[in-house]
């Protein structure tokens, strides 16, 4: 199921994140300071465009789950996520190991499916509420432990690894649940529209909303591909301004 609202707006945290990590390039890269992206109003735009893309996936899951076979689908998408999550680690691990990604943002949100999916199947709805509140209140308490560093993914740990992308279970996880909740709301309030529900078209409302809708129907795509095309752009422009030197 995709509605074009929730695409629009995934579009434009696509868009958000691909200037996020152009800026971010550029500061590896040494042509800007690297701490005006990591630090300060650059990492705060980094969180709200995580959060975001949480939220969102969180909210497709509730409505996705409305939809016929979706068991079937959902081991499909959880197992190419799954997948896209380990060839990242490896990739990262091969070319900087140093700080290679072990759980970034695609690895929260594979985690947070399978959770999402079970909570979701559950009748009643008190196995989400004492998730939801137990994540919030271990937030809020700032709870800490001395947790071996393979227990880093859970958000829990005093120290924080070194990594280039870390999205812990929490407090990220938060977001999933409340885009969970704020589905199932939407799915209350219209539930006779999506039973009915038949993906219609790209309406012709300019290139900006299009390209938007489209970035945010294929947005799985352009994570896993614009960092690769960055890189590979900076490189050829380090090369060629060596060479001119």
């Amino acid at each position: 199921m995709r509605l074009d609202n929730l695409d629009l707006l995934r579009g434009v945290a696509v868009f958000s994140m691909v200037i996020y990590h152009f800026f971010w390039d550029l500061g590896f890269f040494g042509y800007i300071d690297i701490s005006l992206v990591i630090s300060g109003l650059g990492l705060v735009s980094a969180q709200i465009i995580g959060s975001t893309f949480i939220l969102i996936s969180g909210v497709s899951l509730s409505l996705f789950i409305s939809t016929k076979n979706y068991e079937r689908k959902f081991w499909m998408r959880f197992s190419k996520l799954l997948m896209l999550s380990l060839i990242i680690s490896l990739v990262t691990k091969i070319f900087h190991p140093e700080n290679f990604i072990f759980f970034g943002i695609l690895h929260l949100l594979t985690l947070c499916s399978l959770i999402g999916f079970i909570v979701l199947r559950q009748k009643k709805p008190y196995f989400f509420f004492l998730l939801l509140f137990m994540s919030v209140s271990a937030y809020f308490l700032n709870l800490k432990l001395e947790l071996p560093y393979y227990l880093a993914w859970i958000g829990l740990n005093v120290s924080v690894p070194n990594t280039s992308d870390f999205y812990p279970l929490l407090p990220w996880a938060i977001f999933y649940l409340i885009g969970i909740w704020l589905g199932k709301i939407i799915y209350k309030f219209n539930e006779k529209g999506f039973k009915n529900f038949n993906q219609k078209s790209l309406k012709k409302k300019g290139l900006l909303y299009n390209s938007l809708l489209i970035s945010g129907r294929n947005s799985l795509i352009i994570y896993i591909l614009h960092q690769p095309v960055f890189f590979s752009l900076f490189l050829l422009l380090n090369s060629i301004m060596s060479n001119q030197i």
